[in-house]
């Protein structure tokens, strides 16, 4: 828990150790937060200090800590990994509350651009849903950019005819990279391949890295 403001408290409870407890010393609401870090109990040790700056960069925004003042090795080892941790999970929470309900939307509209032989139709639809400068791989493709990959779908359409692609299963999350499995089925609805596409997303919600696995 945190006290937000200058003089603030905070206190953390991380597994079965001792209670984390600090001050906040400096508070430049929104950019930079500076507090003290001890353990409950331990009236000796002088408080190390974490400074926590936030920067907007192009994919949303830079979170950076620097922790300092802790002199035993195995503790900072400690420490870093604990971090490490924490900001791994933070991640995924913020990423959660832009990308769960944005990204099955997002990916629907993606694969329907694999049905649309009308060239202008089918940019419209993934310029909805790639960005400009995405990235496709599969075992027969390797696109950059949006509009090569709308000529690598008509090229695809040419193949395959009538056949369609869509999601099938659950789509998994990890960060901004998402799992999800798909078919592609004939006019008689008979399904004529499976695979997997692997999606990375960008700040804006919309696909950046696409890498299919077939079979």
């Amino acid at each position: 828990t945190i006290d937000p403001g200058p003089s603030g408290k905070l206190t953390g409870a991380f597994g079965p150790g001792p209670t984390a407890i600090g001050k906040i010393v400096e508070w430049h609401e929104p950019e930079r937060v500076v507090f003290g870090w001890s353990h409950e109990g331990d009236n000796t040790a002088v408080p190390s200090r974490v400074t926590v700056t936030l920067h907007e960069s192009d994919n949303g925004t830079l979170v950076t800590l620097r922790h300092e003042g802790i002199v035993e090795q195995t503790q900072r080892e400690g420490t870093a990994s604990g971090w490490r941790y924490y900001l791994s999970a933070l991640t995924n929470v913020a990423l959660a509350e832009k990308l769960s309900s944005a990204a099955p939307k997002t990916i629907e509209i993606y694969l329907s651009a694999w049905a649309q032989t009308d060239p202008v139709q089918r940019g419209a639809t993934l310029a909805a849903s790639v960005a400009d400068d995405v990235r496709f791989r599969d075992q027969y493709g390797s696109i950059d950019g949006r509009e090569g990959l709308g000529n690598y779908i008509g090229g695809v359409q040419k193949m395959m005819g009538a056949a369609q692609i869509q999601s099938d299963g659950p789509l998994d999350r990890v960060h901004s990279f998402f799992r999800q499995s798909w078919k592609v089925q004939g006019p008689d609805k008979n399904t004529l391949f499976r695979g997997q596409n692997i999606y990375e997303f960008d700040a804006n919600a919309r696909l950046k890295l696409i890498v299919g696995f077939w079979g």
